[in-house]
């Protein structure tokens, strides 16, 4: 692994249209200080323009008709914005789908002739995760009418703001407990009751069908999955995750991980007054700095065993909504700058994936396996990691009270991922015709 960075930066202020808040607050009351940014010249968005966010002054997320209403508008406004569907929710709600190109593309096959890398951007699976659902929309903003960006000359985009829609208009000021904003947000899962950021394997809601038909028609070289996350007391506005299952092109995960993320990383504390890092928590009296599984199910691990890259982005709950929703968007445009710079390495990169995974299945040997059943490894050398000092003289764990310094930790980094169960790679494999599902 690639030695890693203590993440301390706290450099330029954001180029976006509004600036971050002073301050980024912690639960009950705490503040982390956040540098001040200089004074911009007032935002000349339209009003129609402007998401709910901004509309509110970051109280409030918009309703699927409000994001449906400006995705038409931006559509409207601008010919390198092309307004498509995903498809329909269990509830029969649009699932709004942005394409975003230079000249304008309204179709897979017509990427594909372009010769210029897919980038895909989803928001809102997790329904009152609403961040980056409106920095999406701003995203797209930003890109189809600010002046052209050279991004548009490397990359075609995707950008579905709104992947679960039925779950984002059940309101409830009761819905995430903890969070800084907004008022008031939708719920976890879809209207079936279904966590679909869990669903990457069985398939069993129709957001994830249709977002998978996304996949195979448009292939994507790059997905870009926004969230939003509490947990462990910690100083990054925004952690991160790519494909990391054993299973996967080992090229694959090993570039995500050493090379584009750090990039990503850096391009981003270097144009804000924020810091980033591997998403995970503190663990063990915060000696180890652990992360969620690397299953299928979830989709950064899913798409990385299509032998994509797939970047997790993860806003921290407890900072203010503002702050979330305009780093969202920081973060989304460096991995954006860093992925059109890029673009010849990443379609090498999976274009050869594809020809060794092809190699193997025509010729199976028998020292080839395929991962089954994994787990968590620790990298041999540590890390960095700030939090806050949550223990008494006694090195006893205290009740948080929000008047905690901030502590560094040198912690394991509970990131990496060995076969514990592993198979022969099959030739084939062979499905019953009376299983017409599959």
């Amino acid at each position: 692994m690639a030695p890693m960075r203590s993440l301390v930066l706290c450099l330029a202020a954001v180029c976006l249209a509004t600036t971050p808040s002073p301050a980024s607050s912690q639960p009950d009351g705490a503040t982390q200080p956040v540098a001040e940014s200089p004074a911009q010249a007032p935002d000349p968005t339209p009003p129609e323009l402007l998401t709910t966010a901004e509309s509110s002054d970051y109280t409030r997320t918009a309703s699927h008709q409000q994001v449906m209403d400006l995705c038409a508008q931006l559509a409207s406004a601008s010919d390198r914005i092309t307004l498509d569907s995903m498809g329909a929710s269990a509830q029969g709600r649009d699932i709004p789908l942005l394409i975003l190109a230079d000249p304008p593309i309204d179709n897979a096959e017509s990427a594909r002739k372009s010769g210029k890398l897919v980038v895909f951007l989803f928001g809102n699976i997790h329904a009152g995760e609403v961040c980056g659902k409106e920095a999406l929309l701003m995203l797209a903003r930003d890109l189809g009418l600010g002046d052209r960006s050279d991004i548009l000359d490397d990359l075609v985009l995707l950008i579905a703001p709104l992947y679960n829609p039925d779950g984002n208009d059940a309101f409830d000021p009761s819905n995430r407990p903890g969070q800084l904003g907004p008022i008031e947000m939708g719920e976890r899962e879809n209207a079936a009751g279904l966590d679909l950021n869990r669903d990457y394997v069985k398939l069993e809601a129709p957001e994830t069908r249709a977002l998978t038909k996304l996949l195979t028609q448009w292939d994507p070289q790059l997905t870009v999955d926004t969230h939003t996350t509490n947990g462990s007391h910690h100083r990054y506005l925004i952690t991160y995750m790519g494909p990391r299952h054993p299973a996967g092109d080992p090229e694959v995960v090993a570039f995500t991980r050493d090379t584009l993320l750090p990039a990503i990383d850096t391009r981003f504390e270097d144009q804000t007054d924020w810091d980033s890092f591997f998403y995970g928590n503190f663990s063990d009296n915060h000696t180890k700095w652990t992360t969620y599984p690397a299953e299928p199910r979830y989709g950064a691990a899913s798409r990385g065993l299509r032998n994509r890259l797939s970047i997790l982005s993860e806003a921290y709950s407890y900072a203010p909504y503002k702050d979330r929703v305009l780093g969202t968007l920081a973060f989304c445009e460096a991995i954006l700058h860093e992925a059109a710079q890029r673009k010849d390495e990443i379609r090498k990169l999976v274009k050869d994936a594809d020809q060794r995974t092809i190699d193997a299945g025509r010729d199976p040997t028998d020292d080839d396996t395929v991962a089954l059943r994994i787990e968590a490894k620790p990298f041999k050398d540590k890390v960095t990691v700030l939090g806050y000092d949550e223990y008494d003289d006694e090195g006893n764990r205290t009740d948080w009270t929000g008047d905690e310094a901030e502590q560094d930790y040198e912690v394991e980094l509970i990131n990496d991922f060995a076969a514990t169960l592993s198979v022969k790679r099959a030739f084939a494999y062979v499905f019953p015709e009376e299983l017409t599902a599959i």
